[in-house]
């Protein structure tokens, strides 16, 4: 029988998104066992753009104890393990009586966070929510690999969704809505800004609000109505798509927030009775927070109590001005524009040696040059990413590695062929050299080199692709919100038995070779 690990968080929306890369992790770390994810039937939507999740069990929003309890027992079954993400009394029951081996609850910094809105005293280092969550596999001496929000999308087909991206260049999204009033920035100051925004770029706006009965501010018909629209309360595995092909987002702190890093589109969020001290600032690349230092912030732990004051000083204090500015700073510096293939070196490009360490050995695998070439003439940056152990286990050194690489760029360059960057990860955590027998967020499946990538070469990792031989291979495709491919060169053919049993890795492509693979990433 499949071992089974329970995931529990009953919501909401930005705190599952939040839950992404957790699941993901735990997945790397059991990738043969079976994901049960238990949360609210009204997030059910949410959980199902998270990879990794096998089976959802899902509760009534206004459940009673009796019928909780009753849901609890007959769903109870043999699990490996039970990851509380949530900590509170319906996810104490769960652990109580669902039966598992082992039972993990994240550190809610409850006390902690209670007493920075009390006192008003504000730590200087505070962990992120994703890094409690994953607290939860540290405890088990498992590996965090990731520890930003990613999610599964579908393809958009909504017809005037399409029509409206092509007639607009770039397109910045606005999300006035959160989950209390007090947590909103004044609408006509949102509005405002978009206008604003549209007069000084020409820029499509898309006003993404939650509640179709509320009045659009006035001042946003001064939009051409080619260059606005209105999506109101748009179901969320929607808006996720829309949001992927936005170049940037403006929100409050709210769920839409998540959502957009978890689509990695740029996200500038405003901050008034919370603050991110509390562990939820949104957790992407280029994401940023603008707030004013108020000594009455934070006003309470969600931002659900009412102002006191004459006026909401935390928003107020706010100009519409400085949103602009700051979403053109993003517009013309966070660009994620050029699609890439990350590639493993050995056993993917190159035959595999066993801790290759001379130049003289290399054998580029058969295709390859023909494969790189059609990637490169179809606008596909290349680039090599490779772990390489050796290092840290004194086979040899930096400079061996870099060797191999320099001489493996120079057989591709006399066939015109230009990698457009070689990252290797020297660390593993049982090597005998000190300096690198360390854990590191580089060594595949962690995503360190993409990331260095994605920042130096303006990289949508959406838009690109990860091809190796290994596990850590397809691993790091998921991590990263790309697409994975298996060759069955290297060890790829001993990779493939593992994942043909389990659904998860339904996605994944396995072909014979590169240049196999490079038909199905041009065909889409």
């Amino acid at each position: 029988m499949k071992k089974k690990i329970l995931i529990i968080r009953f919501g909401s929306l930005g705190d599952i998104i939040l839950t992404s890369a957790t699941v993901l992790n735990i997945k790397c770390n059991f990738p043969d066992v079976s994901i049960v994810y238990m949360t609210k039937e009204k997030y059910r939507s949410a959980v199902e753009m998270l990879d990794g999740v096998d089976e959802i069990l899902t509760i009534d929003d206004n459940i009673s104890i009796p019928r909780y309890f009753k849901f609890l027992t007959e769903i109870n079954s043999q699990y490996e393990y039970v990851f509380d993400l949530h900590g509170n009394f319906r996810s104490w029951m769960a652990r109580k009586f669902v039966t598992a081996n082992h039972k993990l609850i994240y550190p809610k910094r409850r006390i902690e966070r209670a007493m920075i809105v009390k006192n008003k005293i504000l730590p200087e280092n505070y962990p992120h929510t994703i890094d409690l969550y994953n607290q939860t596999l540290v405890a088990i001496d498992k590996i965090q690999y990731h520890s930003r929000p990613v999610i599964k999308t579908a393809k958009l087909q909504d017809t005037n969704v399409l029509d409206f991206f092509k007639q607009n260049k770039q397109i910045v999204l606005f999300a006035p809505g959160a989950s209390y009033k007090t947590k909103q920035y004044p609408p006509d100051k949102f509005a405002e800004a978009a206008v604003e925004m549209y007069n000084k770029k020409g820029v499509g706006i898309i006003w993404a609000d939650t509640d179709s009965s509320d009045e659009v501010p006035p001042v946003l018909k001064d939009i051409s109505e080619s260059s606005f629209l209105r999506m109101s309360n748009y179901p969320i595995q929607k808006l996720a798509s829309v949001i992927e092909k936005t170049q940037v987002v403006v929100t409050n702190d709210s769920g839409i927030a998540h959502l957009s890093s978890a689509v990695n589109r740029p996200v500038i969020a405003l901050f008034g009775p919370t603050h991110p001290v509390l562990g939820f600032a949104p957790r992407g690349m280029f994401d940023q927070v603008i707030q004013v230092k108020e000594e009455c912030r934070p006003c309470s732990l969600h931002g659900s109590k009412p102002c006191y004051r004459e006026y909401q000083y935390c928003f107020d204090k706010i100009a519409p001005e400085r949103i602009v500015n700051l979403v053109l700073h993003k517009l013309e510096n966070a660009k994620m524009t050029e699609k890439a293939v990350f590639l493993d070196r050995d056993g993917t490009l190159i035959e595999e040696k066993n801790y290759l360490f001379d130049p003289d050995e290399i054998e580029i695998i058969g295709g390859s040059i023909e494969a790189l070439k059609a990637l490169q003439n179809n606008g596909y940056k290349l680039v090599v990413v490779s772990n390489q152990s050796g290092v840290a286990r004194g086979r040899f050194d930096i400079e061996t590695v870099e060797r191999v690489n320099r001489r493996l760029s120079e057989m591709f360059a006399s066939e015109d062929i230009f990698i457009d960057a070689f990252y290797f990860c020297p660390h593993h955590p049982s090597g005998s050299t000190p300096e690198y027998a360390v854990a590191c967020n580089c060594r595949k499946p962690s995503v360190g080199m993409v990331e260095e990538a994605i920042l130096q070469l303006q990289i949508d990792p959406r838009k690109s692709f990860v091809v190796g031989d290994k596990l850590a291979d397809v691993h790091l495709g998921k991590l990263m919100g790309g697409r994975s491919v298996l060759v069955r060169t290297g060890y790829g053919k001993e990779a493939e038995k593992f994942i043909t049993k389990t659904p998860y890795y339904d996605n994944v492509v396995v072909e014979d070779n590169l240049k196999e693979v490079v038909e199905i990433i041009l065909k889409g």
